[in-house]
């Protein structure tokens, strides 16, 4: 199985919650309420259009923390096109992965991510959003 295969990003669910059963973690980036279905959710709310670098080494920190534990993760924002696999490449990238390799090991629902959310996220780098790692 894929190194990642744990951790998943995508849209905030509104309906199908079930589909969430067996995740341990949920990661909310966005400022609407935690679903309140997992055994641990964290909050931590990024603006679209700010700048995101102050976030990212908690966001870094919790990452590491439960793959490590081997929990299943779902990190998602409003969309899930943006801020959550854009946050998750830059977590890829702090663990020493390229930019493609980054692209390529997270799992987006059942999908890897598509170069779209690799052209994102080179947006939101460009953008200052996020800070150049590499």
């Amino acid at each position: 199985s894929k190194p990642y295969s744990n951790i998943f990003v995508g849209s905030r669910p509104r309906t199908n919650l079930q589909k969430l059963n067996g995740i341990d973690v949920l990661i909310n980036l966005t400022s609407l309420p935690n679903l309140n279905i997992a055994k641990k959710e964290y909050q931590i709310s990024i603006n679209e259009t700010a700048f995101w670098e102050p976030e990212l080494p908690k966001l870094n920190g919790l990452l590491d923390f439960h793959h490590e534990r081997g929990d299943s993760i779902f990190m998602y924002c409003e969309l899930g096109v943006n801020r959550s696999p854009s946050v998750a490449i830059a977590w890829l990238l702090s663990r020493g992965h390229s930019l493609e390799e980054s692209a390529s090991l997270i799992s987006e629902g059942d999908n890897t991510l598509t170069s779209l959310n690799q052209e994102v996220f080179e947006y939101n780098v460009s953008r200052g959003y996020i800070p150049r790692l590499n």
